[in-house]
Order: C-alpha cells, then structure tokens, then sequence
C-alpha cells in the first residue's frame, strides 16, 4: 500500500482524516495498478489495427481481483504486442480478461506462456467496438466499496515485536509496505486498515477475503506477528467499518507530558527559500513518520527564513530531516506545557 500523506502544512486534521480513509487510498492505489495504459499518448487508433485479446484463467488459478490478474502476467505495455488496457468481466463465479494489442499473434503467444492463463478469442476491432471496450468498467467477484460477509470477509490482526514500536498508523504501514506486497485486491487483502491502542502498545488489523496470502506476505514483516484470523459476520463487519484508526499520540489535543519535541532547522546549500511551501518542496517528511506530529512553522532570521517541526520522536525527525541535502537541523528541543503552547500559537512567517 503506496498511501501518499498529506504534508505537515496541510495541518493535522487533514492527517487524521487521511488515516481514516486509508481502506479507500489503499483501493485507489490498486486500481490505479490494475490499469495499464497505452504506449501512446493519443491512444489506441482502430484503422492503424487494434486487436482485443480475451483470456480466461486456468489450471486452478481462481483469481478474484483484476490485481490478482495483474500479479501472474508480466507482460507489459508496449511489449509483445500488448497495447494495455485491461479490462476484467464477471461470468457466473469466473472472472475473465483482456488487453488491448497492435500485434495480436504475438500478445497471444505470450499470454499462452503464462501459467494459468488460456486465451480464448482475438477479435480485431473498429472504431465503435473500441470506443465500447474503452468505456467498459473492470469488474471484480469482490464488491470492495459494499463488502458482504456471506461472500467471505475475514480480519487479519497483528501485532509489533521485538524492538518495533510503531506510534500511529503510518509508522505500521511504512513497515508493512517496505517489506512486503499489501494492496487491496492482491494477495488477499481487502484493505480497511485499522489500528487499536492495547496499553502502551499499538496493534493492526486488515480485512481479507482470503487470509492464507494475506498472513502469508504479514509474515515477511520483521517486527510483525498475526495474531488472530477472525470470520466476520454482518454485525462484526459493520462495528469493523465503523471503528476508527487509533494512535498512541493524540495529534489534536498534543500534551507535552508525553514527550514533544521542536525540531530546528535551517536551509544550506543554496538554498534560500522565500516561503513555506518552498521550503516543504524539499521536505518529503510526513505527520505520523519518522517521529514527526507536524505543525511546521517557519520563521524570518534576518534575509533567511528558518523552520521547525513537532515531533514524538526528535532524534528520529532529525535523522529523516539530516538526509536532505538542502537542511541543517539546527537544535532539538524538548517543549513544556507552557513552551508547546506558544508554538501551536506561533505563526508561519515569510520573507515575501
């Protein structure tokens, strides 16, 4: 799951509501992979010759997902005839497939060298027929935007070990995703990432239609354990939906108790930004990892506009922060009650 976060100047609510919506980002994210397109920019032409190659699945390979088509064909755009364009079709509890092609022979020989594939038609298209094709849907045998338990909906739950002690849940999937491929619609996983405060600790869960692929790529996580596979029922997959994404850090209500720190810093290099977003075009440093909690403020140091960051963690954002080139962490600052006040209160400044 590639889940793009918002930066820490969109402020911290828009961060909250990012992680609430996760199940859906990580669907998009999927779809946006289960959708090659074509090689050329002014797409498919039908009087220059475009081919649509139908195929089904075989020899037990039941996929469920167009992202599941996607993970056992490795041919790509451009190559082998293959212009893109895969669309997915339901027939009776089947999901079958096709691509669009400029070299039909040639797609098809290579999607008969694909395990568990079989091609069953080749059809040369006109202009009508193509304008259809390209307007057809991908379907899917899982409904992921209205999810029914009778069709098989499990929870996945997990928890860290070991040294790993992840704070808030882009900490989780920052691990998750390094390590192994966890995308709605591949490899089991239904998505709806949720995370509960159990004491001092911060635990995770997905929802899986099948939960044998899905434990298996959790397994590969180091500092992840699966602890539990539960079959939901119609009520335990609505309090599911329902429930939000905890944090062990309360980003709307920050008690300097806790631990929060200010990290300074400055630019170098040659750069000189003029203004806040200057300034976060560099960073690619988000709320809720690498120790960070946002609330970027930037201020005027004579001709030179200086920044700093909260973070849960400072010397964790000051080791993300070192790695840019064009910052110099100047201090890291542990803040009181009374200190954490007047920087929430502080404004951004700007040179212009």
């Amino acid at each position: 799951m590639t889940a793009k976060l918002h930066k820490a100047d969109r402020g911290l609510a828009l961060g909250f509501l990012l992680w609430a919506s996760l199940s859906l980002v990580t669907l998009i994210d999927a779809q946006n992979q289960a959708q090659p397109r074509s090689a050329n920019p002014a797409g498919p032409d039908a009087s220059k010759g475009v081919w649509v190659v139908r195929f089904e699945p075989v020899d037990g390979f039941s996929p469920r997902t167009p992202a599941e088509f996607l993970g056992r064909i490795h041919v790509y755009s451009g190559q082998n005839g293959q212009i893109g364009y895969l669309r997915t079709k339901k027939q009776g509890s089947k999901l079958v497939g096709s691509f669009l092609a400029d070299d039909a022979d040639q797609l098809k020989a290579a999607l008969n060298s694909v395990p568990g594939i079989q091609v069953t038609s080749v059809e040369k298209l006109t202009a009508e027929t193509l304008a259809a094709y390209e307007a057809a849907p991908q379907e899917s045998l899982i409904d992921f935007e209205h999810l029914d338990a009778a069709q098989g909906v499990w929870a996945i739950s997990f928890e860290p070990i070991g040294n790993f002690s992840p704070k808030t849940p882009a900490e989780f999937l920052s691990r998750i995703q390094k390590h192994a491929s966890c995308y709605t619609g591949q490899n089991g996983e239904i998505g709806y990432f949720r995370t509960t405060k159990k004491g001092n600790k911060l635990t995770g869960s997905f929802l899986a239609y099948d939960t044998n692929q899905l434990k298996a790529q959790l397994d590969k996580v180091p500092g992840l354990r699966v602890t539990s596979l539960e079959k939901l029922t119609p009520e335990t997959l609505a309090a599911y939906e329902a429930a939000p994404q905890e944090s062990l850090m309360d980003f709307e209500h920050l008690d300097a108790a806790q631990g929060v720190w200010v990290v300074r810093f400055e630019p170098v290099a040659g750069f000189s930004p003029k203004t806040p977003a200057e300034f976060l075009g560099k960073i690619h440093v988000y709320s809720g990892q690498d120790g960070q909690i946002g609330y970027f403020r930037t201020k005027k140091e004579g001709d030179k506009l200086a920044a700093s960051f909260l973070a849960y963690d400072g010397q964790l954002l000051r080791t993300a922060l070192s790695k840019i080139p064009e910052i110099k962490v100047t201090s890291v600052e542990k803040l009181t009650a009374e200190t954490l006040a007047a920087y929430e209160a502080s404004p951004q400044e700007s040179l212009e």
